[in-house]
C-alpha cells in the first residue's frame, strides 16, 4: 500500500501547483514556502513516509538534482538566446567573474581558520555554495523568450545569466576539492598541471564548443523549414530531447554538460529572425517550465521532509551562523561590488546582490562529490550547505516577489 500512498501524496502535490502560484501571488511568496512546509508536516502526519526518506540513496539524491539542473539550464539559455550584445552580458559575467571568487575565498577563510578544517573540506563548501541556482531562482528569472522590442537588461536577465554560467563554472573546484582530498588520504602532492589544462581549461572549452555547435546544428536544420512546418516539428518536447542529448554528448566527451546545455539552449535559436516575436520555440520553453516545475514540487517536498527528519535536531548553532553569514553577508557584498559600476540605481544593485539563491544545484554538486571521496568534516559541510538552501528557500522566497513587483511598478526592468 505504500506505492499507492506515494502516488497519492505526488499527485495531490503537484495538483496543488494549479493552485499555488495564484495563491502565492496573493500572499506575494514563492510557491516553494508551502510545498517546504508540506514535505515537513508530511512527515509527521504519514509515519511510513519517514523510512522511505531515510532510505534515499546518495546516488539518487545526486541524479536527480542533476536533471532538474540541466533542464533549468536549458529554460534560461532558451530565454536569452543571442539577442544580448558584449555589452549587456558585462553585468551577468561581473557577478560570476567578481562575485563567485569573493563568495568562494571568504568561506574557504572561514573554514580553514574558523572551522579548522583541511584545504579540501573547506574549497568543497565554497564550491557547494557558490553557484547561484538557476531552479530555485528561476522565479526571479526572464518569464518568456526574449525580442528585441522588449528586451529585459536589468534584474532579471542578470540573475538568469548568472545563474546559467556559474552553475558550471563552480565544477572545476568541486574536482579541485575531490582531487586534494584524494591526494591527502594517499599522501601524493596535488597535481596543479592536470587540475588547470584538464578540469578547468578543456571541460570548460568542451562544454561551451560542443554546446554552442549542437544548438546551432539544431538551429540550423529547423532553419529549412517554413513556420507552419516548424510548429508542428518544435512541440514542447523536443525542449527535453536537446537537454538530454546536449548533456549526454557533452559528458561522453568528458566536457561539462551544464555549460554546453546553458549554450545549447542560447545557440538553439541562432536562426530564427531577431525581429519577430512570435517564435515557434515558445513551445519548447513552456513545457520545459512545465517539466522543471513538476521535478521540483517532488525535490521540495523531500526536501522539506529530511529536514523535518534529520537536520532540525542535528545543526548546531556554528553551522546556521555561518548559513546566516554567507546568505546575508557573503554574497550581498560580494555581489554588490562585482556591480557597483553596473549603472543601475543603488536600489537594484542591492536587489541583484541580495538574490544569491542556493538550492539544487548545491545538492547536487554536494553528493557528487561525497560519492566521489570521503572528505574530514563531512557531516558538517553537509549541514551547513542544506541550513543555508533552507534558509534561502524562506527568506528569498518571502520577499522575491515583493521586491519584484516593485521594481515593475517603480523602476521597470
Amino acid at each position: 500500500m505504500e506505492i499507492y500512498l506515494w502516488v497519492t501524496l505526488l499527485g495531490f502535490s503537484t495538483l496543488l501547483m494549479a493552485y499555488l502560484p495564484i495563491l502565492c501571488q496573493r500572499l506575494q511568496i514563492s510557491y516553494t514556502i508551502p510545498l517546504l512546509v508540506i514535505g515537513m508536516i508530511i512527515i509527521y502526519l504519514v509515519p511510513t513516509v519517514e523510512d522511505t526518506v531515510s532510505n534515499i540513496s546518495l546516488k539518487f539524491v545526486e541524479k536527480f538534482s542533476e536533471i532538474i539542473v540541466i533542464i533549468s539550464l536549458m529554460s534560461a539559455g532558451l530565454k536569452i538566446g543571442l539577442k544580448y550584445s558584449w555589452k549587456e552580458w558585462r553585468n551577468p559575467l561581473a557577478l560570476v567573474g567578481v562575485a563567485m571568487p569573493v563568495c568562494m575565498l571568504a568561506i574557504i577563510g572561514i573554514g580553514v581558520y574558523i572551522m579548522y578544517w583541511p584545504l579540501a573540506s573547506a574549497l568543497l563548501l565554497a564550491a557547494v555554495l557558490t553557484p547561484t541556482d538557476p531552479v530555485l531562482a528561476s522565479e526571479l528569472q526572464l518569464e518568456d523568450q526574449t525580442n528585441l522590442d522588449k528586451k529585459n537588461t536589468g534584474l532579471r536577465y542578470v540573475l538568469t545569466g548568472e545563474a546559467g554560467i556559474n552553475d558550471g563554472l563552480a565544477f572545476p573546484f568541486v574536482f579541485m576539492a575531490i582531487l586534494m582530498s584524494k591526494a591527502d588520504q594517499s599522501g601524493t602532492s596535488f597535481d596543479s598541471t592536470e587540475w588547470f589544462s584538464f578540469y578547468l581549461a578543456y571541460k570548460i572549452v568542451a562544454g561551451v564548443l560542443l554546446g554552442a555547435a549542437i544548438g546551432y546544428a539544431y538551429s540550423w536544420t529547423i532553419s529549412f523549414f517554413d513556420k507552419p512546418v516548424k510548429n508542428t516539428i518544435l512541440n514542447g518536447f523536443v525542449g527535453i530531447s536537446l537537454t538530454l542529448f546536449s548533456y549526454g554528448f557533452t559528458e561522453i566527451c568528458q566536457g561539462y554538460g551544464f555549460i554546453a546545455v546553458f549554450f545549447t539552449g542560447l545557440f538553439a535559436q541562432y536562426h530564427v529572425d531577431k525581429s519577430k516575436d512570435d517564435h515557434p520555440e515558445n513551445a519548447m520553453v513552456l513545457f520545459v517550465e512545465e517539466t522543471e516545475k513538476f521535478l521540483v514540487v517532488i525535490w521540495i517536498l523531500l526536501f522539506g521532509a529530511y529536514m523535518a527528519l534529520h537536520v532540525f535536531p542535528e545543526g548546531t548553532w556554528i553551522h546556521i551562523l555561518i548559513a546566516v553569514t554567507f546568505v546575508l553577508l557573503i554574497r550581498p557584498v560580494a555581489g554588490f561590488l562585482s556591480i557597483i559600476k553596473s549603472g543601475y540605481t543603488f536600489k537594484k544593485k542591492m536587489a541583484i546582490s541580495f538574490f544569491g539563491i542556493r538550492g539544487i544545484g548545491s545538492i547536487f554538486y554536494l553528493s557528487y562529490a561525497l560519492l566521489e571521496t570521503s572528505f574530514e568534516s563531512s557531516g558538517a559541510i553537509q549541514h551547513i550547505t542544506i541550513w543555508t538552501i533552507f534558509i534561502s528557500i524562506i527568506l528569498h522566497g518571502l520577499v522575491s516577489k515583493r521586491i519584484i513587483s516593485y521594481f515593475q511598478k517603480y523602476n521597470p526592468g
